[in-house]
């Protein structure tokens, strides 16, 4: 199936085809329910029981629920059609940067050349620090 033309690539065939975004299908379905809710909590009279935020608060958690669902189903229906709809093109793969094929260390060592080194750290203090940077209560030297 891959037959090398050049030094350092490869021609290979591969399958494209466009797939939907679940997530967003289902914010999609998530703002349907919402809208749903809205017209649904104002097209009654109100009930003297239930503030109206109450209904509108119960119905959202309801219909955001069912529409997200819907949302992803559908998104899954649309990507089966998808799968149908792909085609088979050939590809040639190129090196990277570096000229390293996949799976080749960089000069410093890295499998990855994108991948941040702990060289490359920002953190200048030493020991146990909070995720702004700072150190823990208790964790640095004694006061004297």
């Amino acid at each position: 199936m891959s037959t090398p033309d050049a030094p350092g690539g490869d021609r290979r065939e591969v399958r494209v085809r466009r797939s939907p975004r679940i997530g967003s299908f289902a914010t999609t379905g998530v703002i349907a329910g919402l809208l749903a809710t809205l017209i649904l909590t104002f097209a009654f009279p109100e009930n003297p029981e239930f503030p109206r935020s109450q209904v509108f608060g119960f119905l959202l958690l309801i219909f955001a629920t069912v529409g997200a669902l819907l949302g992803a189903v559908v998104a899954l229906v649309v990507d089966r059609a998808s799968s149908r709809r792909a085609r088979t093109v050939a590809a040639e793969r190129e090196l990277g940067r570096a000229g390293a094929a996949d799976g080749a260390e960089t000069s410093d060592g890295s499998e990855f050349p994108d991948e941040p080194q702990a060289s490359d750290s920002p953190r200048t203090r030493e020991g146990p620090q909070t995720s702004d940077g700072e150190p823990r209560p208790g964790d640095g030297p004694p006061a004297s």
